[in-house]
């Protein structure tokens, strides 16, 4: 099996194969990251493939001495979707349902309905949030990167993105702590 750097190179030499397997390793964090941003699926789809095709291009200049290639990669995801933003002015936090469901897993639909519901909830609570403590849950916890490939792919040191994350989940926590508590002085309020 081959290791991520060897899989760089070859693709950095012109092999497609290599780069392909890039693609398929990757693709669908960066795609639920557009989701993440942007209003429409079909957007969100045009988004992924040009980011994928700036990576192809920008590929030669990667070197791993510098930031780890996941965090290179979305430091251009990011890059693209708020150059996006700036040209189009819709930045938002909301999100096309019909796509959430088609990348939720699993045919089960009450679990799929489930989630859609959590993830709207979900997408409600980041509101509560500063748009930096907002990049920093979508890359860990919706992208799923590390600590080191989140400060990387947003210029920012392993502290400040511990410090944003922090202060994020303390405000995502408050959030879900006042919602659950109208949720069940809703449910006493209906028993009586």
């Amino acid at each position: 099996m081959q290791s991520l750097q060897e899989i760089v190179g070859a693709a950095q030499r012109g092999d497609a194969g290599a780069f392909s397997i890039l693609y398929d390793h990757y693709f669908d964090r960066v795609y639920r990251y557009v989701m993440s941003r942007v209003r429409e699926s079909h957007e969100a789809e045009d988004l992924t493939q040009e980011i994928f095709l700036k990576v192809f291009r920008g590929l030669s200049s990667f070197r791993f001495h510098g930031p780890p290639f996941g965090a290179w990669l979305f430091r251009i995801a990011r890059n693209t979707v708020v150059d996006w933003a700036r040209t189009r002015d819709r930045l938002g936090d909301v999100t096309d349902l019909e796509a959430v469901r088609n990348i939720t897993s699993g045919s089960d639909l009450e679990a799929k309905t489930a989630t859609v519901l959590d993830i709207e909830e979900l997408y409600r609570a980041l509101t509560e949030v500063t748009d930096l403590q907002r990049e920093v849950v979508r890359l860990r916890f919706i992208v799923g990167l590390n600590l080191a490939e989140t400060a990387s792919s947003m210029q920012r040191s392993e502290n400040a993105v511990k410090a944003l994350q922090y202060s994020a989940l303390r405000a995502l926590r408050r959030y879900f702590d006042k919602v659950n508590r109208e949720d069940e002085d809703g449910d006493e309020r209906s028993v009586e």
